[in-house]
């Protein structure tokens, strides 16, 4: 997570509240991402469309329960109880079913 913390080209003031669990979908206009011309915005999906509110608890049959941590484009980021973080692919997610509500 550290890394894609280093990596991301969004809000890093999202980035650090969706990790610990806040919903705040960006930008905040005063990092350094949001702050350069050349941050690109993220390809994000609208709060109604996402399936899952962030800090919401979801089950896998492959890794458990977990909780939501946030949505970043087409990726929604599961921080499993057992398993650590997994960065899963929304539309796959939607089509198969692959999580559920706890």
């Amino acid at each position: 997570m550290m890394r894609h913390y280093a990596e991301h080209a969004g809000c890093r003031r999202s980035f650090l509240l969706t990790y610990f669990g806040q919903d705040y979908p960006g930008p905040c206009g005063n990092c350094d991402n949001d702050l350069t011309d050349a941050a690109v915005p993220a390809a994000g999906i609208a709060r109604a469309e996402v399936p899952f509110a962030v800090g919401a608890r979801v089950v896998s049959e492959r890794w458990g329960e977990g909780t939501v941590q946030r949505y970043d484009g087409d990726q929604v980021t599961v921080l499993f109880d057992e398993h650590g973080y997994r960065e899963l692919f929304l539309p796959v997610v939607l089509r198969r079913g692959l999580l559920r509500p706890a």
